[in-house]
């Protein structure tokens, strides 16, 4: 599976070239830390003959604090149910992460080189900053789509939750 986060604007307002690698070497520097951590999270998806709901539920470890934050969210697919339920676990430690809101998602399925026994799915999450309305692209490379646009999320709230707390810097 390819990894890859790249962090752009269109508009040329704002842009940070590759968060999937500097969130990397973040990671990468001794006694690293990150502001928080999903230990755990489970979507449900309930169907009625045509109707069908989402729910997610996240267990989310938040630095320096001692219990587990439990949040749920429902939606109108995955992921925008286990969207919401982050929000609403990250957003009282980490209220900036309110100003980031998903505009809209574009995936499409790669050629695979690997015998095509499964193909690699490239997402892209563009996201604006209801504060600024600086729009973002985040692109992800992996074997689902549910599985991009929960990597894109987690990166995006880790890296701006570095830029709350100061751990991180962002130049236009």
């Amino acid at each position: 599976m390819s990894e890859q986060t790249s962090w752009s604007n269109p508009d040329d307002a704002y842009a940070v070239d590759n968060i999937y690698h500097r969130l990397s070497e973040i990671r990468s520097q001794d006694g690293y830390e990150p502001p928080f951590q999903v230990v755990k999270r489970r979507v449900l998806d309930e169907r009625e003959g045509d109707k069908s709901t989402f729910e997610a539920t996240v267990w989310v470890r938040i630095k320096g604090e001692k219990d587990l934050v439990i949040s749920t969210g429902s939606g109108r697919g995955p992921i925008s149910s286990l969207e919401i339920a982050l929000r609403k676990a990250l957003i009282p430690h980490f209220p900036s992460i309110e100003k980031i809101v998903g505009v809209y998602c574009v995936s499409h399925t790669l050629p695979n080189s690997v015998e095509g026994l499964h193909a690699d799915t490239q997402t892209i999450l563009h996201l604006k900053c209801v504060e600024t309305d600086r729009r973002f692209s985040v692109r992800r490379v992996a074997i689902s789509e549910p599985g991009a646009c929960e990597m894109i999320l987690m990166d995006v709230y880790e890296l701006w939750a570095l830029v709350e707390t100061h751990a991180v810097e962002l130049h236009s």
